[in-house]
């Protein structure tokens, strides 16, 4: 039995010392490949929770528990601690390399087998056994070997080699820890750099955008300059002149419907980018032709929901004073409102728009006055309908011509307005309440400097003008206007926005019937109609599309009780206003906000 305890010791001895060998080579390899691992596997050695139970403990459970209370606390990357390895006794040195005696193996024989069964050498040992030949044997083999092993720096040995293998372990694992963090540094890196590149790409894009806008005046204005007129292959001067022979001979009324119109942008001394669009509206579906010698502003659209917005290239807005192929021809087979409308892209602070009502052909005249502003920058646009068309232009600002013309005038802040013939002009006025608006300019042109002007509101209070040229602040409310001769009356409001807006205001004498009216497509006006008409006849409005209701006012004219009606556009669709009778006439504006800035114009007028 001693024997087999024996030889079960030794084989679990080498048993565990191959599982200690197996377990430092696996942390070898793991600290190499898996440091997550490692010091997971580390974090179990260290755990010595104790159970709390009367279960049987198993010798490895021991072996692990006194292991764990022998282990020297090591305090990470701390390479000079001191190791406890001096526990060696004072003679240990002595005892170890001193010869082998006989009395040391009869003492070792004493204790073996006596008169007992033989071991595995078949040798049988008494206690008076003398047997002493394996002492030469023992001194042989003892002294060579405990010569080798100076024990004596035992501990500073051991505690080198701990030192050298605990640097290549933690060494090991910065060198893993340091890519991790290379490889994360550069994924920071990398996405630090693709944010930069898309900002400076924004910010590129942005500049040079700006900057095209700019070269591509100066290159349009070279053009305009080296080459009076540049008529593109399908621009058919005797189908336009057809086309006004046509429209001079039709049937259909003088007023702001027509099947051809002459219109033309104002011109932008500047290198913002602005928005250039049409709106033309319309009762049924329409073909409709737009002409210009300007290549890229033909077109042919047709209208099939009662509104078409064209945009056109923005550079026809941007030209510089003189001479220009921008012009625009807009001919249709079915009766249109055209209106223009331009505004600034890109508006962060200093927004512009505005908008104007382009009168038909049959409605242009030949005779206008201009409406100016002293001390401000202005342009004017006059587009003939006829070759050698002579057009004169007097010091009083009056403009006449031999052949007829449309004409617009420009306010300050990109407001303008196509002007009406002198011959056109009315001596009765109702000035619409415009919603949200703080304050009213109104400026009055007559042809006679002896020209007597009476305003007055609903409460009696009247104020009497004189002269060719008047111009006076009101209060935003309805008033009632009249002239002893015809007069061009023009309305500009200042809003709560910080918006102007100008509109030419339309004579009682002009007021006209079944209006289409389309807002701006942009979402971002809010827009309304103020609605001047015949107390009496208020009942019979009637309304395609959703308007909202927001306020009236009564105003006494001529000795009879007009009312002015404020309705909100309540999405961006097309809007026809109607009257059950085929004789009730009223007027019509239209006028919107957005940021800093507004648009007005009168939807139509009749002749």
């Amino acid at each position: 039995m001693r024997q087999a305890s024996k030889e079960h010791k030794i084989t679990l001895n080498k048993s565990f010392a191959n599982y200690q060998q197996r377990a430092a080579d696996e942390l070898r390899n793991i600290s190499k490949k898996d440091t997550k691992a490692l010091w997971k596997i580390l974090n179990n050695l260290n755990d010595s929770k104790k159970k709390d139970n009367n279960d049987d403990i198993s010798l490895k459970a021991l072996y692990d528990h006194f292991k764990i209370l022998n282990e020297t606390v090591e305090t990470e990357n701390d390479f000079e601690q001191d190791l406890e390895f001096d526990t060696l006794p004072d003679d240990v040195e002595l005892f170890l390399n001193c010869p082998v005696t006989e009395d040391e193996i009869k003492k070792v024989v004493s204790n073996l087998k006596n008169g007992k069964a033989s071991g595995y050498l078949n040798t049988a040992f008494s206690s008076n056994s003398t047997d002493t030949e394996y002492v030469p044997l023992l001194n042989k083999v003892k002294t060579p070997v405990m010569a080798e092993i100076d024990l004596s720096k035992l501990g500073e040995q051991l505690k080198a080699f701990m030192q050298i293998e605990t640097k290549k372990v933690i060494t090991e694992k910065i060198v893993i820890e340091s890519k991790n963090i290379h490889h994360k540094l550069e994924s920071k890196i990398n996405a630090a750099i693709e944010n930069f590149k898309t900002a400076i790409s924004a910010y590129t894009a942005d500049v040079l955008h700006n900057t095209s806008i700019a070269m591509r005046v100066n290159i349009e204005r070279n053009i305009n300059k080296t080459f009076a007129r540049r008529v593109h292959s399908s621009y058919n001067r005797h189908g336009v002149d057809e086309k006004i022979k046509g429209a001079g001979l039709s049937s259909y009324g003088k007023d702001h419907k027509g099947k051809l119109f002459y219109t033309m942008f104002p011109i932008q001394d500047t290198s913002h980018s602005f928005k250039v669009q049409f709106i033309i509206t319309a009762d049924t579906p329409t073909n409709v032709d737009i002409i210009s010698e300007y290549a890229e502003i033909n077109r042919t659209v047709i209208i099939t929901t009662g509104v078409e917005y064209i945009n056109i290239p923005s550079v026809v807005a941007n030209l510089e004073a003189g001479r220009t192929y921008t012009t625009v021809l807009i001919s249709a087979d079915q009766l249109i409102t055209v209106v223009g409308l331009i505004s600034t892209y890109y508006c962060n602070s200093d927004c512009e728009s505005s908008s104007f009502i382009v009168l038909p052909f049959t409605a242009i005249g030949t005779e206008y006055s201009l409406i100016t502003q002293p001390n401000n920058k202005q342009n004017c646009g006059i587009i003939a309908t006829a070759t050698n068309t002579t057009v004169v232009i007097e010091s009083s600002s009056e403009k006449e011509a031999n052949k007829r013309y449309p004409y617009r005038s420009d306010y300050s802040d990109i407001l303008f307005e196509s002007l009406i013939p002198v011959d056109k002009w009315d001596r009765n006025f109702i000035i619409p309440p415009i919603y949200k608006a703080l304050n009213f300019r109104i400026r009055i042109i007559s042809r006679y400097r002896n020209t007597t002007v009476t305003i007055k509101d609903n409460s009696g209070w009247l104020v009497t003008e004189y002269g060719d040229q008047i111009e006076i602040n009101l209060s935003p409310k309805s008033y009632f206007v009249s002239a002893s001769n015809p007069i061009l009356l023009c309305l500009y409001a200042l809003n709560e926005n910080q918006g102007i807006s100008m509109m030419i205001v339309p004579g009682i004498e002009h007021f006209s019937k079944e209006y289409v009216i389309a807002p701006p497509k942009d979402p971002t006006y809010t827009s309304y109609i103020t609605i001047m008409i015949k107390s009496s006849d208020v009942d019979g409005l009637r309304f395609v599309g959703n308007l909202l209701s927001v306020e009236s006012t009564v105003i006494m004219a001529r000795n009879e009780s007009y009312t002015s009606v404020v309705k909100k556009m309540a999405g961006h669709s097309v809007y026809k206003i109607r009257h059950v009778s085929r004789n009730a006439l009223y007027g019509v504006v239209v006028y919107g906000f957005r940021y800093k800035t507004s648009y007005g114009y009168p939807a139509g007028f009749r002749f």
